[in-house]
């Protein structure tokens, strides 16, 4: 996916948005208050990512948007409520959610997708801190 050339790239997102068009456009469209422009390319990248991934075991149902919003409901809902907890602490949250979640491979590729510099060498990360909670819970 990394090694993608601007044409390749751009006929897989059509694809995507042809096989799955709720989740096309949710990730072009969800928290555009949060996350910057590069950000937004990273979410749809991953995005794609994480739909090939899926499409390699096997053929994937599409998904409504009402499925969409109840899954983004229970991922805040689950956020919130470890966040809620006195011993809360985001690295435990994420570890958590690491260990119990049904692709924990995935989900911790995408992790540390988001946690690389945005070109080798450089101090600035692809995603800030701040937007990372989000990505990771739109992602999910």
């Amino acid at each position: 996916m990394n090694k993608l050339t601007g044409r390749t790239g751009a006929n897989l997102a059509r694809k995507l948005m042809a096989e799955q068009p709720a989740i096309g456009g949710y990730l072009l469209g969800v928290d555009n208050d949060i996350f910057n422009e590069d950000e937004r390319s990273q979410l749809f990248h991953l995005g794609m990512v994480i739909w090939q991934a899926m499409k390699e075991a096997g053929p994937l149902p599409e998904v409504d948007f009402e499925t969409l919003r109840t899954a983004e409901a229970a991922n805040v809902a689950m956020m919130e409520g470890a966040a809620e907890s006195p011993d809360a602490d985001e690295r435990d949250v994420a570890a958590d959610m690491l260990l119990n979640y049904p692709q924990p491979e995935l989900l911790g590729a995408v992790v540390m997708a988001m946690a690389q510099p945005r070109q080798r060498g450089a101090d600035e990360w692809a995603v800030r801190e701040e937007a990372m909670g989000v990505m990771l819970i739109d992602l999910k």
